[in-house]
């Protein structure tokens, strides 16, 4: 079952789904579906609700199919809703019996929240498209330019405010230095499930040695966290997807 990331939707895994050897479902969440844009019935929701939504939705597909192991698949903002998902799962709705997760390029502090950092300043204005031209003035390197135009390209066909509200609560979420808060919630994820396996994009590598250090000092398994060689969208291409799932599952 496949999450995707902040304002983005289920296609994003078509490529994949159509060759997959697994039954795959892929979620587009609520208020990220581009028809929704203007209806006035997906009006934006906290963080909160968005997660019991979720939490209904995997628990009503794990019902209708008992006999099937669920592995959850989150891809950035999809990656830090799984972790969002355990928390609720516990004390509001039950659990929804998730066999194993992989997360693709979560949040890991406020180091990794630099791009949702710049979209929940976006002002809610009748035309925003200058702010986020804007945004593509403040990158400090190709590769972040590079990110930011794929990214922008993504999202304009989608409710911005819905976005924003969720790029300003998931940054308050991640308001925290180190890899301490990152690794609690991995902890309680693993012992919830039959495993968690974690990729960074290698923009991402610097952090990676130090959130793998300091898993080893906890006595994690630090073979259930990879650092790839590609960029942050490349990691929900096909291939990867196959080669990682097949390895991880």
């Amino acid at each position: 079952m496949f999450l995707h990331g902040l304002g983005l939707d289920a296609n994003d895994f078509r490529p994949y789904l159509v060759e997959s050897r697994y039954h795959c479902i892929a979620l587009t969440m609520y208020g990220f579906n581009a028809f929704e844009r203007t209806d006035e019935h997906y009006r934006p929701i906290s963080l909160l609700t968005h997660t019991q939504l979720l939490n209904y939705a995997v628990d009503r597909i794990r019902s209708m199919h008992p006999r099937k192991r669920i592995t959850l698949v989150g891809f950035s903002f999809g990656a830090d809703m799984i972790f969002l998902l355990s928390r609720v799962a516990d004390v509001a709705l039950r659990r929804p019996g998730i066999h194993k997760v992989v997360l693709l390029d979560p949040n890991v502090n406020r180091q990794t929240t630099t791009i949702s950092s710049k979209i929940a300043q976006v002002r809610q204005v009748e035309d925003p498209n200058a702010q986020l031209l804007e945004l593509l003035r403040s990158a400090n390197n190709a590769s972040e330019f590079r990110y930011l135009c794929e990214y922008l390209y993504k999202i304009m066909s989608k409710n911005l405010e819905h976005i924003r509200r969720h790029a300003a609560d998931m940054v308050a979420e991640w308001d925290v230095d180190g890899p301490d808060h990152f690794l609690d919630l991995l902890g309680q994820l693993t012992k919830a499930t039959h495993g968690a396996h974690v990729v960074f994009s290698f923009n991402h590598e610097r952090l990676f040695n130090s959130v793998a250090h300091a898993a080893a000092d906890r006595g994690m398994n630090v073979e259930s966290l990879q650092c790839s060689q590609l960029d942050h969208f490349e990691l929900i291409g096909a291939g990867f997807l196959r080669d990682v799932l097949e390895g991880a599952l």
